[in-house]
């Protein structure tokens, strides 16, 4: 982990704090000095961008599911509730997961978007 001069946060939290607000931080730390020179706080940036757009896709498409399983009475209401809310605590377990990883200083990686995210990191 790299030492941080006055007013600048310590690397490992700058990391953490990529995922903290999800694309609105992971932005505003590609875009601000010196963190958007750090290489690994680009990593964590990249992937929370990738993995927030992913799950912005996947929570869509689970509302339409949600919304087609309506047409069964009662059982439908009470399954698509069910998926959703199993869908939300799944994606807030992967985002602590992501941010303790981060500040820890482990650069884990999602399956596929992690390797995106590398490889947009380390191309600038």
């Amino acid at each position: 982990m790299g030492t941080a001069a006055a007013g600048e946060l310590p690397e490992n939290l700058a990391c953490a704090l990529a995922y903290a607000f999800g694309p609105l931080s992971a932005v505003l730390l590609l875009v601000l000095e010196p963190y958007s020179v750090n290489m690994r706080i680009r990593f964590h940036a990249m992937q929370s961008l990738f993995v927030s757009g992913a799950i912005f896709v996947a929570w869509f498409a689970l509302l339409l599911i949600s919304a087609i399983l309506l047409i069964i009475p009662l059982a439908g209401a009470i399954l698509g509730s069910l998926v959703l809310a199993i869908f939300g605590l799944a994606v807030l377990a992967l985002w602590v997961k992501l941010m303790f990883s981060a500040y820890q200083g482990k650069m884990w990686k999602v399956p596929f978007l992690g390797e995106l995210a590398e490889k947009q990191a380390y191309s600038k």
